[in-house]
């Protein structure tokens, strides 16, 4: 993550922040209100910004394929996936290009400066990178995929199943199990 400045308006003391989200009439007059809390993330520049609520992350993903690594610039991509109702654009969705870096895979990108942003999923969910996260969502990767693919300067080190390849279809059958009543 980023250091913050002075001058980015997000302050340190205010990483985590729950909001007062809704309210609704429930028979005999009960008024039932909820709170989420927030996650905001942002690109370099700051002309991308977006927030999602920690309770929708399905699950996520660790990549150790050479795309995710070239576009993470690091030993591994982490994706959060993101349920699209519990995603919101504060700023610069119109500023977000993509690249489809393999056959039905596409990734999203700040036009300005080019760092990883979110982007919609041809299976549903929000693909939120991690690396692009300026709070923290108290959540780790789930799994880690392609670790075959890794180089050899890369260590895996993430708790949960590791598998050469993108993994079994059972695996993720129980995963995208989650998604449920995307529309």
């Amino acid at each position: 993550m980023r250091p913050q400045s002075a001058n980015s308006g997000h302050s340190r003391a205010a990483k985590k922040r729950t909001f007062f989200t809704g309210a609704f009439c429930k028979p005999g007059g009960f008024v039932l209100c909820y709170t989420a809390a927030m996650t905001k993330g942002s690109c370099l520049c700051g002309a991308v910004s977006f927030e999602l609520d920690d309770a929708g992350i399905l699950f996520s993903v660790a990549c150790y394929c050479t795309n995710c690594r070239k576009v993470s610039g690091s030993q591994f991509g982490v994706y959060l996936q993101v349920r699209p109702e519990s995603f919101r654009w504060l700023a610069g969705e119109d500023q977000v290009g993509s690249f489809e870096s393999s056959p039905g895979n596409r990734r999203g990108f700040c036009r300005t400066c080019g760092s990883i942003a979110p982007i919609r999923t041809s299976y549903g969910v929000v693909r939120v990178p991690g690396g692009a996260l300026d709070d923290d969502p108290g959540a780790s990767p789930d799994v880690s995929i392609f670790v075959s693919s890794k180089a050899g300067w890369c260590a895996v080190g993430v708790d949960g199943p590791t598998f050469p390849d993108s993994g079994p279809p059972e695996f993720w059958r129980d995963r995208l199990s989650r998604l449920g009543s995307l529309s």
